[in-house]
């Protein structure tokens, strides 16, 4: 699984760091909407390969319980994948995994998921600044992407 992720993202000739543990690659994004960072894991042992887009930067205390309403109308009806918030630490990111047994996934499949992550964070990032920046609903924020 973590060749196939190399593929993809030197097929795309996207910079990329591999951890030591030569199970985790990490990358940074410029969408249209902003930066964030990507993790890809492919957990070898187990059998599963998780991607995160991560948010830039902790959602403020004050702005939790809005996020959380936020995410909660951003990951209703999700076919692939979904936002999460940790709440004590205030990280937000967009997660896909995959458990794949002994079925080695191909790089349509890889493509697909990392594709889906990197798209659903750039677009929710009008949302999730808007929330952050102005005093507006969770409503208002996520209409901003609806409409």
């Amino acid at each position: 699984m973590f060749q196939q992720v190399i593929n993809f993202l030197n097929s795309n000739n996207w910079q990329y760091v591999e951890l030591q543990s030569n199970q985790t690659i990490t990358f940074g994004i410029a969408g249209e909407n902003g930066n964030f960072k990507c993790i890809a894991d492919t957990i070898k042992d187990e059998n599963r390969f998780i991607f995160f887009a991560i948010y830039p930067t902790e959602i403020p205390n004050d702005k939790r319980n809005v996020m959380s309403e936020l995410i909660t109308r951003l990951n209703f009806g999700r076919f692939l994948g979904n936002f999460e918030m940790n709440y004590d630490s205030g990280e937000l990111r967009y997660r896909v995994s995959l458990y794949h047994g002994t079925l080695l996934p191909n790089e349509d499949m890889v493509r697909e998921m990392i594709f889906t992550s990197i798209v659903s964070m750039d677009i929710a990032l009008i949302s999730i600044n808007a929330l952050i920046e102005q005093n507006i609903s969770s409503i208002k924020a996520y209409q901003m992407i609806k409409d």
